[in-house]
């Protein structure tokens, strides 16, 4: 066997244990998530500690929530939970990155309420085209109080939210045009994205709907002015 054969060799034997090591890894990620689903915490624990240790950002967002809660056979651990939480979310888990923004939105586990860190996480994941977060986005421009009332800047992500397929934007972006909140009043616009939302089924439906009968019996009221904080 010639050096360049054996270094041909070499690499496909490389290659071969790479590949093996990638399935053994997956199977495992894929069991641990499974028992996860299905509650069984002690087996998801067991799967999915030593992917989290091998810095698997998956096995990290399970195991982070698992472990924030507790419960079914697992004690808590906030410390440890908030630990591997924000590892994952640091690799661009998105769960990590909303569950981190929704508990600095609020305070909880020991967090402090920081509307920045909120925003940011909520951003990154939006970055990566989470519909959610932008949805998300949206609210805290418009409803919350540690945040000066946008309009513009909810509607923008209202509707890269709506764009994405997620009903319950589009609801909210139909209301926006039916009263000129942050858009120009337009109710043809406001009943094509409460059309849009009546797809999605469930509560939106039933909401779209009787928006879309207010909106064609006269119309809905004024948004008042934002008042300042």
């Amino acid at each position: 066997m010639t050096k360049t054969q054996k270094l041909a060799a070499l690499v496909l034997l490389a290659l071969s244990l790479s590949f093996r090591t990638d399935m053994v890894i997956a199977g495992q990620l894929e069991e641990g998530v499974a028992a996860y689903q299905q509650n069984d915490y002690p087996t998801a624990v067991a799967q999915l500690q030593p992917l989290a240790e091998q810095e698997n950002p998956e096995a990290q967002a399970k195991l982070g929530a698992i472990y924030l809660t507790g419960g079914r056979g697992v004690p808590q651990d906030v410390a440890q939970a908030l630990s591997l939480i924000r590892k994952a979310a640091d690799q661009g888990n998105i769960s990590s990155m909303t569950s981190l923004a929704s508990m600095y939105s609020v305070g909880r586990y020991g967090l402090p309420q920081d509307i920045t860190q909120s925003i940011y996480w909520y951003r990154k994941a939006a970055e990566q085209d989470d519909a959610n977060s932008m949805m998300q986005l949206g609210l805290l421009y418009t409803d919350s109080e540690m945040v000066p009332r946008d309009d513009p800047e909810a509607m923008k992500w209202f509707k890269k939210a709506s764009d994405r397929g997620l009903p319950a934007a589009s609801l909210l972006l139909g209301v926006a045009y039916a009263q000129g909140r942050g858009v120009t009043r337009d109710d043809v616009q406001a009943r094509q994205y409460l059309l849009k939302a009546s797809e999605g089924g469930g509560d939106t439906k039933a909401m779209a709907t009787r928006l879309i009968h207010v909106l064609d019996n006269g119309g809905f009221p004024p948004d008042p002015p934002a008042t300042k904080k």
